[in-house]
């Protein structure tokens, strides 16, 4: 995916300049970077929100599956979402050597103190939620995305035809259809370090 020395922060300011969405009305600043994102003013194209950090292991291993299947979708013609990463609940530092690490190709907003993963009141990270063009929740998914999930996500958010869903079945799995995933998930808070 080309030399990691070389990247640089995706810009946000191709985010947060729609119409209103089901998402909380949080503004998060843009990581890297100047400016910050509205989350709830995504409307107007199909956007996937991945919240995420750099010390959670299934956060690791899915990064680069959802990169590749954007790569697959738009070498295929088919339509592909804007991506927006919220890294959760981290400091800058180790957020940004881990986007440059895996070589994010999306816009990524800091929550360090994991105001959205709050307010939507998820189990765990990584987490990943899909808008339609309308703003509408269309799309959820608790725990790490397996290739097929983040080929599943991406068709769910660009496809009109998807039905809508509640922001309150992404607080209670029990609500509403989720994709399950069989990877443990870690909580919304870091590992505790050791002091010794």
């Amino acid at each position: 995916m080309g030399n990691a020395g070389g990247w640089s922060p995706v810009s946000c300011a191709v985010a947060g300049t729609g119409g209103s969405s089901q998402l909380p009305a949080l503004t998060l600043p843009c990581l890297g970077g100047k400016g910050e994102v509205r989350l709830d003013r995504l409307a107007g194209r199909a956007v996937l929100v991945n919240l995420w950090a750099s010390w959670c292991g299934p956060c690791q291993a899915e990064t680069p599956r959802l990169r590749d299947a954007l790569v697959a979708a738009r070498v295929a013609g088919r339509p592909v979402p804007l991506v927006i990463g919220v890294d959760t609940n981290d400091t800058a530092t180790a957020a940004l050597a881990f986007a440059r690490r895996q070589q994010v190709t999306w816009p990524v907003v800091s929550d360090p103190r994991a105001a959205l993963a709050t307010t939507l009141g998820v189990p765990g990270l990584p987490v990943t939620i899909g808008l339609d063009a309308a703003g509408r929740i269309v799309y959820r998914h608790i725990g790490e995305l397996t290739a097929t999930d983040a080929r599943q996500a991406i068709a769910a958010v660009t496809t009109s035809s998807t039905e809508a869903r509640p922001l309150s079945s992404i607080r209670s799995p029990a609500s509403a259809p989720a994709q399950p995933s069989t990877t443990p998930q870690p909580s919304v808070s870091p590992p505790a370090r050791s002091t010794s």
